[in-house]
């Protein structure tokens, strides 16, 4: 199985105002564009905040999990 994607591997699901405080829920935005999750798969989620104002990126912050039924 895979561990850890490519780089070219990870896809835009959404983008949040920066007024998303107590932090963002893209399970909606992820349906809306892939569908519903599969049991039994994995899900790997990488976040970037980006300042555009002042053209800044942070680190990247990568998870994954296995969805279940």
């Amino acid at each position: 199985g895979v561990n850890r994607p490519s780089q070219s591997a990870y896809r835009l699901v959404a983008t949040m105002p920066a007024s998303t405080a107590s932090g963002a829920n893209i399970y909606a935005d992820y349906i809306a564009k892939y569908g519903a999750l599969i049991a039994g798969r994995k899900l790997f989620i990488r976040v970037q905040i980006v300042v555009n104002t002042l053209g800044l990126k942070s680190a990247a912050a990568e998870s994954k999990c296995f969805i279940i039924a």
